[in-house]
């Protein structure tokens, strides 16, 4: 009996390791990363830029129908893409030349959020596969800033602005606001 018991407390661990993995996704050029941390209803993310924390403690979830969408990563798959268009009102160019590393995680409740790396940034968006009317309440979003993250803020206290005030530069965590 005790060995059973043993061997069930090993599976138990092991089971709980694996789902807490975090999952890792980098720009073309391996200049972006993006770690991935599942819970249970929030997938928490940090950025880095050549191995230097940018974001850290971010978080996004998705709230439809009144409840708060569950993250239970059931799949998940990586592709490298190359995206060319051209747009509606040409600017700088008439061709736009894409280049991204996508992680489709699919999730247990029929939706998926879809991270992309591109050489520029990052994004996310969910995909849903549920039926019927789909009111989504509140997305959230945090993201957190590194306490020593050199901020450039232009400060206004007036309802209307031309935002013609000049930069000030402070470190996050000695900026306050008045």
């Amino acid at each position: 009996m005790k060995k059973f018991t043993w061997i069930m407390v090993c599976w138990c661990l092991a089971i709980g390791a694996y789902a807490q993995k975090p999952m890792q996704l980098s720009s073309p050029d391996g200049k972006i990363q993006v770690t991935l941390h599942a819970e249970t209803t929030q997938m928490n993310y940090d950025v880095a830029y050549q191995g230097a924390a940018i974001l850290s403690g971010n978080k996004a979830a998705l709230s439809v129908n009144g409840k708060q969408l569950p993250i239970k990563v059931t799949g998940q798959k990586t592709v490298s893409k190359h995206q060319s268009f051209r747009p509606v009102v040409a600017f700088k160019f008439s061709q736009i030349e894409k280049d991204y590393n996508e992680l489709t995680l699919t999730m247990k409740d029929g939706y998926s959020m879809i991270w992309r790396a591109y050489n520029e940034g990052i994004a996310y968006r969910y995909v849903t596969r549920l039926k019927g009317e789909m009111e989504v309440d509140n997305e959230i979003i945090e993201l957190g800033v590194p306490n020593d993250y050199l901020l450039h803020l232009q400060e206004d206290n007036k309802f209307t602005s031309a935002f013609e005030n000049p930069y000030i530069h402070v470190k996050q965590n000695e900026w306050t606001k008045d």
